[in-house]
């Protein structure tokens, strides 16, 4: 037996979804615990303007998480992990990390043409930093700048499609040492 939908059907579904505009005001307003809401600006149901001014005081915010789609995790909820290989929670090789005593130094590479340092600082002072990666025997980093526990700072730089598929590292500088993840690959 197959439960399978023909194609029409779900596009005529997903059309006549997406043709409401969803206005769930009166339900938020019987929440009465403190209550955070957060809607990606690519979700494809979309808060009604006047939920939360309509909602009950106990809502705290309504957040909208810009260039995310909340219905499915966005890419960088895989910055919350970094196993003792190295790598993500994507376990992807053009994506690698490095866990450091207060946080955790990413390094990204898309499309061949960007490529991403990023440090989440989880404890300890307030430090400077750079940020930067390794590739071809060449360092390239940020500017320096300040970072606080709870902070995550990223840098990217625009490369050339040369660039893909070509072994990097995330590097992070201070005044007490320098880190590197290991390096990206396909």
């Amino acid at each position: 037996m197959s439960f399978a939908v023909p194609r029409r059907h779900l596009v005529a579904k997903m059309a006549d979804l997406l043709g409401h505009d969803y206005d769930w005001s009166a339900e938020a307003a019987t929440i009465e615990a403190p209550t955070l809401l957060v809607f990606g600006d690519a979700d494809t149901v979309r808060p009604h303007t006047s939920m939360s001014s309509r909602a009950n005081v106990t809502l705290t915010a309504l957040a909208i998480a810009a260039g995310s789609v909340m219905f499915s995790a966005p890419t960088a909820s895989a910055a919350a992990y970094c196993s003792s290989s190295g790598y993500t929670a994507t376990n992807e090789p053009m994506e690698r990390c490095t866990t450091l005593s207060n946080g955790i130094l990413y390094n990204k590479q898309t499309s061949g043409t960007t490529v991403y340092a990023t440090y989440s600082k989880t404890g300890g002072s307030t430090i400077s930093v750079r940020l930067g990666y390794t590739y071809s025997g060449s360092t390239t980093y940020s500017s320096s700048f300040s970072i606080s526990s709870g902070q995550t700072v990223q840098k990217s730089w625009g490369l050339g499609s040369s660039a893909y598929c070509k072994s990097m590292a995330g590097v992070l500088t201070y005044s007490g040492g320098t880190f590197q993840t290991p390096s990206t690959h396909c």
